[in-house]
């Protein structure tokens, strides 16, 4: 009994200490699929702000609706921001796991940035105002491009390190494999 006892003792530390790996290629799906969902949320909400700019004429109701809209993909892009960091990590994806979250934070705060320009809207407001304002908008989302161009470049190379090839493989799911 004691040896078996000692024999199973040690097999059951190995099997235990097994690191499981992630797949990389999955892994490189997770990132992107996450990754743009959370893009997808800034376009849509883009596209209720030109509605909104179309009309010419902030109303009270107007502008409750473009804050709900605001409010709406923040939440949605959080949670997407949520769900990458608790992506069990590939091997080596450091960089990409990193470019991917300050992309999308970038997307967070560029919505901060918008719900803190839109918030002054009125009828009232002058031409030398919403310049200002698209200025700051402008220069926000240059950030955003630029940590767009920052994570395409660390999935580039995370893609070559791996041996896969962007333009042609075939979705897959993130699955853990030992």
């Amino acid at each position: 009994m004691k040896k078996l006892l000692f024999l199973l003792l040690p097999l059951s530390l190995i099997l235990t200490s097994c690191e499981k790996k992630v797949d990389p290629l999955a892994y490189n799906e997770q990132l992107v699929a996450y990754s743009t969902e959370a893009d997808n949320y800034l376009v849509t909400l883009d596209s209720k702000i030109d509605v909104f700019f179309d009309s010419e004429e902030f109303t009270a109701d107007d502008i409750a609706q473009l804050n709900e809209g605001i409010k709406e993909a923040k939440d949605s892009i959080q949670s997407d921001l949520d769900k990458i960091k608790v992506l069990p990590k590939a091997e080596g994806a450091d960089d990409f796991y990193n470019t991917t979250i300050a992309y999308v934070e970038s997307l967070l705060t560029q919505i901060d940035v918008y719900k803190e320009q839109y918030s002054k809207l009125s009828n009232d407001i002058s031409e030398e105002e919403l310049v200002k304002m698209d200025d700051i908008i402008n220069n926000s989302l240059a950030n955003t491009d630029a940590k767009f161009e920052d994570m395409q470049k660390a999935q580039s190379e995370y893609a070559k390190a791996n041996n896969i090839d962007l333009n042609t493989h075939e979705p897959a799911t993130l699955n853990i494999v030992e």
